[in-house]
């Protein structure tokens, strides 16, 4: 299994916020105060749609240009651009930058893919669904061992798995034999470190893949 905290300082991956701390984010359109996607990281002891709605009651309706809510359990911080806001909670953390850094980044991105979408809603917030990827890029689920040698299951359905996710998710499936590390996927397939990490950690959120290590030459097999 994958360590949820690590990423093998090999491949020029740059290490990012502590994905771990990360338990929900949400883009939230402006106007309306809907909430166009979510994704959920983590278990909450608060419903993290209540915490959505208590964030647009607060920025949007009431106006207040608050980015960060600290409560005891949890941080949220909070982005807002022209048409959206993204809102994260995490663990308590001792420094915002890295993970604002992201979501401004995030922001960016989704105002400039969905701003026209966003401006003329009609309430089909299937359209966004693929977003999910970008934001999982910027923040993925896990961040495994690239050492480590992914294999498949049977798991549940991924709620995101439609366009362009669907087709990514399917391309890196079909180099997952069993045999290959994370890193020689990496070196194989014409996508991005970042969304390699990205795909792979949604597969494995949703029970699709588990990691085992490579078989070398000095380990010993025990037969009973």
């Amino acid at each position: 299994m994958a360590d949820s905290n690590m990423l093998a300082q090999e491949g020029n991956i740059e290490m990012g916020p502590d994905v771990s701390k990360v338990r929900y984010i949400s883009l939230i359109r402006l106007e309306g105060g809907e909430s166009i996607l979510n994704l959920p990281y983590a278990s909450m002891t608060v419903d993290p749609d209540l915490i959505a709605g208590f964030v647009t009651a607060v920025i949007i309706f009431a106006k207040t240009p608050i980015r960060t809510i600290r409560k005891a359990a949890y941080d949220i911080l909070i982005e807002v651009g022209e048409t959206v806001l993204v809102l994260l909670v995490a663990d308590p953390v001792t420094d915002e930058k890295p993970y604002r850094k992201k979501l401004k980044e995030i922001l960016e991105l989704v105002e400039e893919k969905h701003g026209a979408k966003l401006e003329k809603f009609e309430g089909d917030v299937r359209r966004f669904r693929e977003f999910a990827l970008t934001i999982l890029k910027e923040f993925p689920y896990d961040r495994p061992d690239i050492s480590m040698v992914p294999y498949k299951k049977k798991g549940k359905t991924i709620p995101f798995r439609v366009g362009t996710t669907d087709k990514a998710l399917e391309k890196i499936e079909n180099f997952i034999n069993g045999k290959r590390t994370v890193s020689e996927i990496m070196d194989l397939i014409d996508l991005s470190d970042d969304e390699v990490i990205a795909l792979l950690s949604a597969l494995e959120k949703y029970g699709w893949i588990g990691y085992k290590r490579r078989m070398s030459e000095t380990d010993i097999l025990v037969t009973e």
